[in-house]
């Protein structure tokens, strides 16, 4: 600011002798034109050899500077926050561990959520012959048992909460555990209604039930049948119209009903209660 003030002071002054000097010696006009020129010049170019001088940067040459001191974190900012998380969890882990010396584990088991405070001793009570189970029917020690002896961990929703439940699963030989699940699903509604309920797994539909002295026929179809035999399919549904009051094929995987549809009437699991209540108001 100062420099500034000073430019602009200097030349003030320079500018009023220069013209007084003109008048006093009565210089022509071309005379003067080149000596405003010359001062210009001169009055421009010299501060600025003064400002380089004054703020001189050396040349730095970065293709061989180091810097493995300043590392770049190319990782996102959601990545460099769970990192802290980790750390800071990490700390505290440790802080109890100093406190209440003891071992503390960093891995639960995938159960222990789920739990409640349960007793050390636990008995097993399970029967081979049922081949699912309700997650939370089964304590800790029932589940794990029954996972290493092939049940499998499994989410679907129920047609009876409408929410989706957790259930270990062991189907039938030959069978895939979503045409098991949703064959028993419908059993389980159905009886909540106070119908009557047989399953089948030879030729026969998968259930069987009677209302109002009709005899209805429900065939469980995920796909793979139809990708086989198409033939076989179109037999199964001749075969329950010719012999049933009323029946009908259910496919639980969405992007396969369409593909039914091509072939035969079938019913979307997602719609199936809606289609039991009203053959149950008839």
């Amino acid at each position: 600011m100062e420099f500034i003030i000073l430019f602009i002071f200097g030349g003030t002054i320079i500018s009023t002798f220069l013209t007084n000097f003109w008048i006093e010696f009565k210089a022509d006009f071309a005379v003067r034109w080149w000596a405003y020129i010359l001062f210009s010049i001169f009055y421009i170019s010299v501060p600025i050899w003064i400002y380089k001088k004054t703020h001189y940067e050396p040349k730095v040459d970065y293709s061989k500077a180091d810097f493995s001191q300043y590392p770049v974190d190319y990782r996102s900012p959601v990545e460099q926050m769970e990192e802290i998380k980790r750390k800071a969890e990490a700390e505290k882990l440790k802080e109890k561990i100093i406190e209440k010396n003891e071992e503390v584990e960093v891995k639960p088991d995938p159960f222990e959520e789920y739990d409640k405070e349960e007793p050390e001793e636990m008995t097993i009570n399970v029967d081979f012959d049922k081949n699912i189970y309700k997650f939370y029917s089964k304590n800790k020690k029932e589940r794990e048992y029954l996972i290493k002896e092939g049940y499998k961990l499994v989410k679907y929703k129920s047609m009876i909460s409408d929410k989706y439940e957790k259930y270990l699963i062991k189907p039938r030989f030959n069978e895939s555990i979503l045409h098991f699940y949703v064959i028993w699903e419908i059993k389980r509604f159905l009886e909540s209604k106070k119908i009557k309920v047989d399953l089948f797994a030879t030729k026969k539909p998968d259930l069987i039930f009677e209302f109002n002295d009709k005899t209805y026929a429900i065939e469980v179809e995920t796909g793979s049948v139809l990708k086989r035999s198409v033939k076989q399919v179109i037999e199964k549904h001749k075969t329950m119209k010719k012999e049933y009051d009323y029946g009908f094929i259910v496919v639980p995987v969405r992007k396969m009903v369409k593909e039914y549809r091509k072939v035969v009437p079938a019913v979307d699991l997602r719609y199936l209660k809606n289609k039991l209540l009203r053959i149950l108001k008839t």
